[in-house]
């Protein structure tokens, strides 16, 4: 989403440079880390699996921290969530 509109991640009026340069950045790093812990515990089982939710796990924590000193509910909650998911499914995984 932010990717698309950067101007949804800062609330400012006009996307400047660093906005459109850091929001790719960003997605360049968490949209395949992501849908590599969505793809791959549907074919695959065992501890590197569970290592790996474990760790986007961590990513979701660190950005629900970012949230919190950015003040953004959406951001604390969803992922929040998204850190619970992947804690569980690893959980389950092993």
């Amino acid at each position: 989403m932010a990717v698309a509109d950067p101007r949804k991640l800062s609330a400012s009026g006009e996307a400047q440079f660093g906005e459109r340069y850091y929001a790719r950045l960003y997605a360049v790093r968490s949209v395949p880390i992501e849908l590599a812990s969505a793809v791959i515990p549907i074919v695959m089982r065992g501890n590197c699996v569970a290592l790996l939710l474990v760790a986007t796990a961590a990513i979701q924590a660190a950005v629900a921290v970012i949230g919190v000193t950015a003040g953004k509910r959406s951001m604390i909650v969803g992922a929040s969530v998204a850190a619970i998911v992947h804690v569980v499914c690893a959980t389950v995984t092993r």
